[in-house]
Order: structure tokens, then C-alpha cells, then sequence
């Protein structure tokens, strides 16, 4: 769990809020709308409150990697129905480059999660093409509430 008296790990946490933040507006509200989703999931299935805690982390932070694109990548990749494994694999690649710096995003469940976000049940997902179980149940419920407010954003 974040400890929020240690100033360093606020230092990063602000920093990537800011990032999300200054990079775009619907970036933003999405990363919130993500966060509040998978607690209303997470709530539902009765994860403990630690569980919770990472789940809603892991949620708000899912789509920092973008903010590495140029803003127009970004825009065209909500404009599409198909993902783009590019950059699919750009954003992941970045969120772990992030967790490098991010210690409160160090955990396992997070970390797979991020991974997975991608995946879909029928295994016709990206980039590993798991399915069922195979996804973290992190990732399954990333995908839900990543997919969910993508179709109703």
C-alpha cells in the first residue's frame, strides 16, 4: 500500500497524475472513470481493501504509457475500433519503464494486470493471445472497464 508519508513516493505519484493531467483532458477522465469502474467491480467481487487499494492504482495509472505519444496517435487510436498492437505494445512498454520509478506500481497483481489489459476471454486478444483464466484477473477487469468506457466515452 502507498504510504503517504513517505514525500518520495508522493513526489512520483503526483508526478504521473500531472503527466496524465497536462497530456490530455479525456485521458484524464478516463484514467478516473477506470479508477471508479474496477472498484465498483472489485467492491461487487469483495476483494479485500488492500486488493482494492492496488486494483484502483493499478486502474488510474493503466493508460499512462500514451502519454508518450503524440497527442494525434492518441486521438486516432480512440477514433478506431481496432487496436493497434504498436501501440498497444508502445503503452506497455512505457507503463513499465514507469514502474521503474513508481514503486507503489511494483506489484505483481498491478503489474500482470497492465500486461493483460489487452487480452480478451475468447484468446483473440493482444499481445499474448491468453484466454480465460490465463488473464489475471487484474487484467480481465482492466479490459472491461478499459473497453467499457472507451465504447461509452
Amino acid at each position: 500500500m502507498l504510504d503517504w508519508k513517505k514525500k518520495s513516493e508522493n513526489k512520483v505519484f503526483d508526478q504521473y497524475y500531472a503527466i496524465i493531467k497536462a497530456y490530455d483532458d479525456v485521458l484524464l477522465i478516463h484514467s478516473f472513470n477506470n479508477l471508479c469502474t474496477s472498484l465498483i467491480i472489485g467492491l461487487t467481487l469483495e476483494m479485500q481493501i488492500e486488493e482494492l487499494y492496488d486494483l484502483a492504482i493499478g486502474a488510474l495509472f493503466l493508460n499512462v504509457g500514451f502519454t508518450s505519444l503524440p497527442k494525434e496517435d492518441f486521438k486516432n487510436f480512440l477514433r478506431t475500433d481496432i487496436y493497434d498492437v504498436t501501440i498497444m505494445k508502445k503503452t506497455i512498454e512505457i507503463f513499465s519503464q514507469v514502474t521503474e520509478k513508481a514503486q507503489f506500481l511494483r506489484k505483481k497483481s498491478i503489474i500482470q494486470g497492465i500486461l493483460d489489459v489487452y487480452e480478451k476471454y475468447n484468446g483473440l486478444g493482444s499481445p499474448y493471445q491468453k484466454r480465460k483464466e490465463e488473464i489475471s484477473l487484474f487484467g480481465r477487469i482492466f479490459h472491461i472497464v478499459n473497453s467499457y468506457d472507451s465504447m461509452v466515452g
